[in-house]
This record gives structure tokens, sequence and C-alpha cells, in this order.
């Protein structure tokens, strides 16, 4: 089951989904919008000090695992918590998940040596050999990005473990 609050500022306007199991909680909040779209509100001062502030996203992980509701601590590990559905409105807890900070930079995929180039709008591939980087190039799809480096994978004879494609 979920609920919705309505946000209205002069930086941004919208509905903000969560699980209703945790209305009580969040509705005794005063939440607003950043700048960047998330749903925010201030944390205790008398417990984490002078303008501390959370994302709903964060207060709503932070409940589902039974922790501090404003807890930051994973971010000491450059870990951040993702939206799956990359919709910042969506704050329900089946969709969020934590990630790596520099996963979470660009498009999440499924090969292999490959990512989503976000100024580019193209598929990158791209290997580590001999302690550098290696660009293969830039592509459609993500399949034919993750096909290109399973190419330079059977072309310089390395570890076959790092296919993509193993049975090819």
């Amino acid at each position: 089951m979920v609920d919705f609050f309505y946000i209205h500022s002069h930086l941004s306007l919208g509905w903000y989904m969560y699980d209703a199991e945790y209305r009580d909680i969040i509705t005794k909040h005063s939440w607003r919008a950043d700048k960047d779209g998330y749903a925010r509100t201030n944390c205790p001062y008398h417990t984490y000090g002078r303008g501390k502030t959370i994302t709903l996203h964060q207060f709503v992980w932070n409940l589902k695992n039974h922790r501090d509701p404003y807890s930051k601590d994973y971010q000491a590990n450059d870990m951040v918590i993702d939206h799956i559905d990359m919709l910042k409105w969506n704050n329900c807890q089946w969709n969020l998940r934590v990630l790596a900070r520099n996963i979470n930079a660009g498009k999440i995929t499924k090969y292999c040596g490959s990512y989503w180039h976000k100024t580019k709008r193209r598929w990158v591939a791209q290997i580590r050999w001999k302690r550098k980087s290696r660009h293969l190039g830039y592509f459609d799809t993500e399949l034919e990005s993750a096909h290109a480096y399973n190419q330079f994978i059977i072309d310089k004879r390395l570890n076959r473990a790092l296919n993509n494609f193993p049975e090819e």
C-alpha cells in the first residue's frame, strides 16, 4: 500500500509517493523540495546539529532497515541510496537500493565493460588492461557495447571469466 503527499515550493512542486506503513512518522515532518527535486526535511536540531537535512528516500531506506531515520553512515563508504526506476518522487521501499557512488553516476548496465555516457547519449565500451583504461568505442545499444568488450577479451586472450557471453 502506498501513500502520497504534495509539495508546493518555489523550487519544485509535485506529488511524492512512499509506503503507507510509514505515514505516521513521515507526516510528523515538514517536507520541502530541494533544488534537485528531492523531498527533504530537517534533522532534529538537539541530536544532529544545525542545518542537517535528509531526503525522503534516505529516510525511508533507514526506516525499512530498522535504523536511525536520520542516519547517513552509508555515505562514509561512498555509497548512495538510488531510485531503481529513476523517478525522484517514487520513494517506496521496493524502489530503493544502495549503490556505490561511481556506479550511480552513470546508467546501470548488466554487462561488464559497458556504461551509458550522459553527454554523448551513447553506450561506451571500456576495459582496464595493462594498468590503463582502454576506450573501445561508442555504440547505439548496450548489447553492441558489450560485444565490443567481449571481442577485445577474445582478441587479447584475456581471462574468459570476464566474458559477457560465455556461450559464444
